[in-house]
């Protein structure tokens, strides 16, 4: 992570009061993310480790829950 895009910035600017997609602040934060060589090993990150706040990788938390059920159901129940 140490080439993140995110490094130089603000981190507040990512953990923006409401994740709407109409807050400007997550536009700037996507921006970011969205030239960043590591967005894809950020969000499987966050996914993998259930980040709850935030945008990460260029996604909310809401699209990260969504993704995370999407995983969950197409890996099917747990066989033990």
């Amino acid at each position: 992570m140490r080439d993140a895009a995110c490094l130089d910035e603000d981190p507040e600017l990512f953990f923006p009061l409401t994740e709407l997609d109409s807050n400007p602040q997550v536009d700037q934060a996507r921006a970011v993310c969205r030239r960043c060589a590591a967005l894809l090993d950020c969000r499987f990150w966050a996914i993998e480790n259930g980040e709850d706040a935030g945008i990460w990788g260029a996604t909310t938390a809401a699209q990260r829950r969504a993704i995370r059920r999407a995983l969950l159901n197409e890996r099917g129940p747990d066989t033990d």
